[in-house]
């Protein structure tokens, strides 16, 4: 063969290597991505079934201690002269907090998956004010709210009073009215924002047991003596909120037998407050690759006698 046809077909091979390397490399890179794309997806539905199993067991959790309540219920009728600890009685029962739910996925947090999260959140929906059912004069002692922001929401109730639905549907509605800012929907680190002290769920009293000191102290004609009572009680032997030895009101009369309020202020506190709620969010939330993959389920549920039915539900999965 020719020195000049011998040297064409070696750069021929060259050219020839050189494509079969790229295609080789093009079909490497795709396969890598790929693989990471269904490790990715394999994380997310793993992260998001942990997270739905979660808002599960915080169901269940209600369910359960509501039971157990029911129970402790007819027992105390049955006999009047028993005498429970307040501590034993309620601190037992109260289901509202932060559980850790990996112990229900112990194999999914062993070897490299050990600082993974997976966690559900009870939340009372009736520690807050219903927006759509509130007296004006409540909504006039919130702190962050003018007056230009409360006749907007004033003229949406009216709105609606003709028609069968509520005037919000969701709190996030609040939004879109003018006079609503940033500052008022979120709170600024020391005054609460507008969504941690409304809600658009409920028969419009809120739970003693369970609202902030400062929805508490938005209700009227209530002297701050009582309020700072009702923290106290509520504090336990610690005087921290949110303790282990924290105790609760069996009831309005309860409440009155241990508050040092006049019968007017009581008389108040029975017409906007209540001890047992009907409306929880509870919120499932679970982690992948070191916590850049996150699964969240919330779920809105409605307690009917034993049984929670959820109203709404929602869920987001986010990372890479």
């Amino acid at each position: 063969m020719p020195k000049r046809n011998s040297g064409f077909v070696l750069v021929c091979v060259l050219w020839v290597l050189a494509i079969l390397t790229v295609l080789v490399l093009g079909f490497g890179r795709r396969a890598y991505l790929d693989a990471r794309a269904a490790g990715l997806s394999l994380d997310q539905a793993e992260s998001m079934a942990m997270a739905r199993g979660a808002v599960k067991r915080g169901m269940a959790e209600i369910e359960m201690r509501q039971f157990v309540r029911g129970i402790l219920e007819v027992w105390l009728q049955n006999n009047p002269a028993a005498q429970l600890d307040d501590v034993d009685w309620f601190s037992q029962l109260n289901y509202m907090g932060v559980y850790d739910g990996r112990e229900d996925y112990a194999a999914q947090f062993e070897g490299i998956f050990e600082d993974e999260q997976c966690l559900y959140i009870i939340e009372d929906e009736e520690r807050r004010f219903n927006i759509n059912t509130m007296p004006l004069e409540i909504l006039e002692e919130l702190d962050g709210i003018n007056f230009r922001t409360i006749s907007a929401i004033e003229e949406r109730i009216t709105e609606e009073a003709q028609s069968e639905r509520p005037p919000f549907m969701v709190l996030e509605e609040l939004l879109t009215l003018r006079g609503i800012t940033e500052r008022a929907w979120l709170g600024d680190g020391t005054t609460p924002g507008l969504r941690d002290i409304l809600t658009v769920h409920g028969d419009g009293r809120i739970n003693i047991n369970t609202a902030s000191p400062e929805v508490l102290g938005a209700l009227p004609d209530i002297d701050s003596r009582v309020i700072a009572g009702i923290i106290e009680f509520r504090a336990g032997r610690d005087g921290q909120l949110n303790t282990e030895d924290d105790r609760q009101f069996r009831s309005m009369q309860h409440a009155e037998e241990v508050l040092d309020a006049s019968p007017a202020e009581m008389a108040r506190l029975n017409q906007y407050c209540k001890t047992e709620s009907e409306f929880f969010t509870i919120t499932g939330l679970a982690t992948r690759r070191q916590g850049r993959v996150q699964a969240q389920s919330k779920a809105i549920c409605h307690l009917l006698e034993d049984e929670l039915v959820v109203i709404e539900w929602r869920e987001t999965v986010s990372g890479s």
